[in-house]
């Protein structure tokens, strides 16, 4: 009888472990064609519940965005931008050339992050056009975005703009971070 309680308490404990473990899956983006199917690549990564980061690595030392339009990311997990020695991403001068990040409501905290980048050459042929547009649907505020170590140069329009649509929740840790900018 005691053996088979051990038994079940291990086991228990054996599924608490498997479904609180955080799950992580490495993109390495080695070339433009990368980038330009990689909003495809998380929204299909975001799907799964399996995965609750997603760390985009950047191996290149510069890459155009995509001037049609296709950066337009639909988030659900964690996502980090990173490269190790620096990267550049060049808007070359295209207003449709914007990054749109789409942050949706999870039961979970989740993080946009940007790692040692460097954004330029965003030009605004209009009036409130923006380099990077965040639309946030968390009702709980459960997100954060951080800036590490980047650098925005040749910016001509707005940076960055953050459109809630609606938060019922106060949060007492900062939700957009700009650290270390160059």
């Amino acid at each position: 009888m005691v053996f088979k309680k051990g038994l079940y308490i291990h086991f228990i404990i054996f599924l608490l472990y498997f479904f609180l473990k955080t799950y992580s899956i490495d993109i390495i983006i080695s070339d433009e064609n990368n980038l330009y199917n990689l909003p495809k690549k998380i929204d299909s990564l975001s799907q799964s519940s399996i995965n609750d980061q997603i760390n985009i690595i950047l191996e290149n030392d510069y890459y155009k965005l995509p001037s049609n339009g296709n950066s337009n990311y639909n988030i659900k997990n964690t996502v980090i931008f990173y490269s190790e020695k620096g990267t550049i991403f060049d808007f070359q001068q295209k207003y449709q050339t914007r990054l749109t990040l789409f942050l949706y409501n999870t039961s979970k905290f989740n993080k946009i992050v940007f790692q040692n980048i460097t954004f330029i050459n965003y030009t605004a042929i209009i009036n409130n056009t923006w380099t990077i547009f965040l639309e946030l649907f968390p009702e709980n505020g459960a997100y954060q975005v951080e800036f590490n170590n980047c650098s925005f140069l040749n910016i001509k329009g707005l940076l960055l703009n953050v459109y809630h649509l609606k938060i019922e929740q106060e949060t007492t840790y900062p939700q957009i971070i700009f650290n270390n900018l160059i």
